[in-house]
């Protein structure tokens, strides 16, 4: 459910000076002291930030000059890079701004980033048609290439349906003509768009045009990057599309064109909600849900719809059909939504200067509430983000007013401990090999499987309860440290027996997340990885840089030059006195080994031979190591090295080049993966592969039958492996199967030699009825139980010896922040993980358990005898 705008306090409705806004008198000066202001809009107020309708403020690192332009405000920022309004001159007009796309400085020093951005500015000048923004000028050898482009002062079509809700069918109409004399041009000049979404239409008063020629090529050309890779925007994709990006003709603009049309006149995508895979298969099908088009409209757009190319009509004649009607402008508060933007736009050029961010302060009242000054911050290194380091605003009670700013909260000191008198529960795990550390993975075998050992429990541990500064993404645990990444790439240290905070890396800003685009290009904040936990060591990769720092205290022990982050949940590993990390060698991605003791490099091996750019779609990195082997994927699919030498010792075979991952237990490897078939191409089907393989020469050692019921969305998998049984998760199937007596998929136990199931336990949302959600941790093996984690509590399945589950126990868990509303976040817009519900992180230690939550949220309780 969408919560409501929240209204404007009266009295900033009041103030002249926000009226006058608009109206051809801005505020003076433009840098205000509160840290946002309040500026009508279509459908609503904006809040929070310092923007206009359209604009942001500049940051302290944004340009004010890029090339012959003065920069005046930040438009938005996208997988390449940030998009700025500029002007040639002082004072002039709407009609002459411009705006500047760049490319980020960690992509500019890429050949094949370079490469493709002169690739878009070579396309967009070949293109003559009004429906489309006109290039004014570029510089693709400057040190942060360029393009500028006609300013276009309205919304996104994705902003005005989300802020007035769906347009009238004649203004469809229009809406379409326009995109399809869009698309006439682009095609009279040899190009297909191949992502034509929501996000990439804007609205002027008089037309629509197509924007970003990012993802365009010229027909029968190759890419860089593109191969029989998909690349594009999900939601708006064609069949063929799905099949590869080589497959794309002019005929699939004009199916994403009809999805497009689709979301303008009902407000819903057109093949609905639900994982990327569950959609591609509604595409495949042609299963578009068009009942809220308009008669008259739904026609038109299902031959548009038609998975057989050759039905589909072409751009002139769509055009022809659409316009048959009268097509007037834009219904009136959209229009007048447009005419307030062009009027911000007109007013800052006016000034000649710059919307720039609030003023900061450097007072040290900022610092976070009861800090230990003792334990300091760690000095900043090279690569680590200054925006990490910025204080807070002067104006907090301006901040509070608006509903949008945030308080001294966010930088808290360290976790409240609510439950410091309450006693442990007496366990008394088996004894064994200590365990240096942990994550969401189980230790570095990645086997998700955790022996619960005496000496594994925290130093003085009791029950504790805290609060991160910021939302977690991705944690790990030893007995000494609890370590965890933030969503802006800063890292955060508490005491794992007290929940006392220890130190930290950066300070959480929220201003610079990590987020997603529309096209799936994922901006990783420091490209910092998930931290690693090694007995008195924490490992992880910031800013580029490898660092071993010690667990007490965080001071840097040594570090090295790294790839960062790849994924959401690359990690550097280590393990019996050997770091391995992702790094760069000359174009490729690589894998390092290091000596734990003093950063010595020991080995190197390329783990893909192909451009850099294609490095970005899979995550050429280690991903588990046992027995003296560490595993890395590579172009060749997941291979082997001897930890000490580098020398390979195995490489899975062809059918198994699609695993991404690993879990070992013992002599045996497991992986699991989604293959489609596209035999019959209206019907494609999927299927999932459990695979065990020889853990030294990743030969394969026989199949586990796929269980039954398993949702074929695609999102279910291996989450753990021991010596007994091997543990299936499907978080999408929640129904009975059609005999009404077995339970939905959900976790599925089986023996993992012969894969007959053992057990099957639903996991089923709670908090549904209230318009509230929660996620699932994934499924782990702590000793002798199976466990997972919900937003209120944890569940604990007991295994017996012959890995047979028992009856499931369910335990609260105090201060669990319980399900919750999900936040509405802009679909075609950039994606912030920050917002979304995500699986807590689960990690079962020495006979306790902690729970970090998405938010923040840190809970360590006792497990059951």
């Amino acid at each position: 459910m969408r919560r409501r705008p929240a209204k404007t306090p009266r009295r900033l409705r009041r103030d002249p000076a926000l009226r006058a806004w608009g109206q051809g008198d801005p505020p003076n000066p433009l840098r205000l002291t509160g840290v946002g202001w309040a500026v009508r809009g279509y459908g609503g107020w904006c809040r929070g930030e310092r923007t206009t309708r359209l604009l942001r403020a500049l940051s302290d690192v944004s340009p004010r000059r890029i090339g012959p332009f003065t920069v005046l405000a930040r438009i938005g920022t996208g997988g390449m890079g940030d998009v700025y309004l500029a002007t040639p001159s002082p004072g002039a007009s709407v009609d002459r701004l411009v705006a500047v796309k760049t490319v980020r400085r960690d992509l500019a020093d890429d050949p094949s980033f370079r490469r493709r951005f002169r690739r878009e500015t070579a396309l967009a000048g070949t293109v003559d048609s009004p429906y489309t923004v006109t290039p004014v000028d570029v510089d693709a050898d400057a040190d942060v290439p360029w393009m500028a482009v006609e300013y276009v002062a309205g919304p996104t079509l994705a902003e005005a349906v989300r802020r007035g809700g769906p347009l009238p069918p004649d203004a469809v109409r229009r809406l379409g003509a326009d995109l399809a004399g869009a698309l006439s041009g682009l095609h009279a000049a040899g190009i297909v768009h191949r992502d034509i979404k929501p996000g990439n239409v804007l609205l002027d008063l008089d037309r629509a045009c197509l924007i970003d020629f990012g993802l365009a090529r010229a027909r029968g050309s190759g890419t860089d990057t593109e191969g029989d890779l998909v690349v594009g925007t999900p939601d708006f994709m064609s069949p063929e599309h799905l099949r590869g990006s080589r497959a794309v003709t002019a005929a699939s603009d004009v199916f994403s064109l009809a999805a497009v049309l689709c979301y303008a006149a009902s407000g819903r995508k057109p093949f609905g909600a639900g994982p990327v895979q569950v959609v591609q298969h509604r595409i495949s099908t042609a299963d578009a849900s068009l009942d809220s088009v308009p008669d008259g409209l739904r026609e038109i757009l299902e031959e548009c719809l038609s998975p057989d190319r050759a039905r589909r009509p072409s751009p002139d004649l769509l055009r022809e059909r659409l316009s048959a009607r009268t097509t007037p402008l834009w219904p009136a508060g959209l229009r007048t939504f447009i005419e307030e933007c062009r009027r911000d736009a007109m007013v800052l050029s006016a000034t000649g200067r710059p919307l720039l961010a609030p003023l900061q302060t450097t007072d040290a009242t900022t610092d976070p509430v009861g800090t230990d000054p003792a334990a300091g911050e760690p000095k900043r290194r090279r690569g680590e983000s200054p925006g990490k380091r910025r204080r807070i605003a002067l104006a907090l009670a301006l901040a509070a007013v608006l509903g949008a700013g945030v308080g001294l909260g966010t930088y808290l000191s360290g976790p409240v401990n609510r439950a410091a008198n309450t006693a442990p529960t007496t366990t008394q795990p088996a004894t064994g090999a200590s365990v240096m550390g942990i994550d969401d993975r189980g230790g570095a075998d990645s086997s998700g499987a955790v022996p619960q050992i005496a000496d594994g429990r925290p130093d003085n541990w009791r029950p504790w309860q805290g609060e991160l500064s910021g939302p977690a993404m991705g944690c790990a645990a030893g007995t000494s440290v609890l370590v965890c990444r933030l969503t802006d790439g800063t890292y955060e240290t508490l005491d794992s027996g007290t929940g006392r905070k220890l130190w930290n890396i950066g300070r959480y800003d929220a201003s610079s997340p990590t987020d997603i685009s529309g096209t799936g290009f994922v901006t990783f904040a420091a490209r910092s990885t998930q931290p690693t936990v090694h007995g008195k060591d924490v490992v992880l990769s910031t800013g580029g840089w490898l660092q071993v720092r010690d667990a007490r205290t965080g001071e840097i022990r040594w570090e090295k030059e790294s790839a960062g982050a790849l994924g959401f949940y690359s990690r550097p590993l280590a393990s019996d006195g050997l770091v391995f990390a992702a790094t760069v060698l000359g174009k490729n991605l690589g894998l390092t080994a290091f000596a734990l003791a003093d950063g010595r490099k020991l080995w190197s091996k390329v783990l893909n031979n192909q451009d850099y750019a294609r490095a970005h779609l899979r995550d050429f990195e280690p991903v588990a190591y046992a027995d003296g082997r560490v595993y890395a994927l590579s172009d060749g699919g997941i291979v082997s090295y001897d930890a000490r030498t580098g020398e390979q010792r195995g490489q899975v075979p062809g059918g198994a080049k699609g695993c991404d991952s690993l879990r070992i237990a013992g002599p045996t490897a497991f992986c699991s993966y989604w293959e489609t078939s596209d035999a019959d191409p209206a019907s494609p089907t999927s299927t999932l592969h459990l695979l065990r393989l020889d853990a030294v020469t990743l030969a394969p050692a026989g199949r586990l039958p796929t269980p039954r019921g398993i949702d074929k969305g695609g999102v279910a998998g291996l989450t753990a492996v021991d010596h007994r049984v091997a543990v299936v998760y499907d978080p999408e199937s929640v129904s009975p199967l059609d005999d009404d007596e077995t339970p939905a998929a959900g976790l599925i136990v089986l023996d993992q030699r012969t894969g007959k199931e053992r057990g099957r336990f639903p996991v089923v949302p709670s908090g549904l009825e209230e318009a509230r959600t929660e996620a699932f941790s994934d499924a782990m093996i702590a000793g002798e139980s199976l466990l997972y984690a919900d937003y209120s509590q944890l569940h604990v399945i007991p295994l017996g010896k012959d890995g047979r589950p028992g009856k499931e126990h369910v335990l609260p868990v105090p201060g669990a922040p319980g399900p919750r509303p999900e936040e509405h976040q802009d679909p075609y817009s950039n994606f912030l993980p920050s917002m979304e519900i995500r699986p807590p992180v689960l990690l079962p230690l020495g006979g306790v358990a902690f729970v970090v939550y998405d938010k923040g949220t840190v809970v360590s309780v006792a497990l059951p005898d």
